[in-house]
């Protein structure tokens, strides 16, 4: 005979609350889910008429908290399928007049709420979620033709903290090199200094547009090279910076992305939730360098 029924009514209460909020978790899709069902389990085992019931075997959290990270999660849920709908247009159209609905970012502002982190049960929620929207931004489309953007992003969620400005993750990779040397706007920078035979320089720079401006923005340039005979330049290039999001961005700095309102209102809306997700620890800012060359460089004209 299961020995559940002969429970007092104090302890068929505590087995109930633990019982609904395992209900809510066995809905919801979170790693965090994972060690909450196993205290409940736990607990759950350790009601028994033989035992006195401890306080530790009642849910941590109060079941209200659990109803409503459940009510967030079906939330969740359906905003991430409309999104990468929304992002499969951005990738896939060619017209500069996308039109991204700001009805879907809205739909995920829940989740950046940062009054959540004192609440430790929808702090863990809200971590989780805040992960898998990047991880669709990232798989989505590298934030719709921004390779950089989404390969310094992906390091960031899969970073634990252990570079800085002492020991910064060195970026040496030909996939990033072609990435840079692609756009007119780093060639332009680097532009500016080749007015002689050789380049020594170490300055600051500021990227304003499109990949650049979302993934780096101001940062530190070393350029070193030398012209050839033939007018072409041998070029290393070092870019020293530290990623990380701790500002919120108005909609008018991501004007200069394209004519597109759409793209400009989900790049600022992008960078505002960055923000957020810093201060949850989800996108953990780290220092890098970007090291670059380019033995055929030549100045366009």
């Amino acid at each position: 005979m299961n020995s559940k029924y002969f429970l007092s009514r104090e302890k068929k209460i505590a087995l109930a609350k633990n019982y609904i909020a395992l209900s809510y978790l066995n809905k919801i899709d979170l790693n965090f889910t994972k060690d909450e069902k196993n205290k409940l389990k736990e607990n759950i085992n350790n009601i028994s008429p033989f035992k006195t019931l401890q306080g530790s075997t009642l849910p941590e959290y109060a079941l209200n908290d659990f109803y409503k990270v459940y009510n967030d999660y079906i939330k969740f849920d359906e905003a991430v399928d409309q999104f990468e709908g929304d992002l499969d247009n951005v990738k896939k159209e060619n017209d500069e007049d996308i039109n991204i609905d700001e009805k879907t970012l809205k739909l995920f502002s829940f989740i950046f709420n940062t009054e959540k982190i004192l609440s430790p049960l929808l702090h863990m929620a809200f971590y989780d979620m805040q992960y898998i929207f990047w991880e669709t931004v990232v798989v989505g489309g590298y934030l719709f033709d921004k390779p950089l953007s989404g390969y310094l992003l992906r390091l960031s969620l899969n970073n634990k903290g252990e570079y800085d400005k002492k020991h910064p993750l060195i970026i040496e990779d030909e996939y990033i090199t072609n990435i840079l040397f692609g756009y007119n706007e780093f060639k332009n920078v680097i532009n500016d200094f080749l007015n002689d035979d050789m380049v020594d320089i170490e300055e600051e720079v500021i990227f304003s547009g499109g990949d650049l401006l979302f993934a780096i923005n101001k940062a530190t340039l070393i350029l070193k090279g030398n012209k050839k005979k033939d007018n072409s330049w041998n070029l290393t290039v070092k870019i020293k910076d530290i990623y990380d999001f701790t500002k919120i961005i108005k909609f008018g700095k991501y004007a200069t992305l394209s004519n597109s309102k759409g793209k400009s209102i989900l790049a600022s809306a992008l960078n505002n939730f960055a923000a957020v997700s810093s201060a949850y620890g989800v996108i953990r800012p780290f220092a890098f360098i970007i090291k670059a060359s380019n033995s055929d460089y030549k100045i366009e004209n």
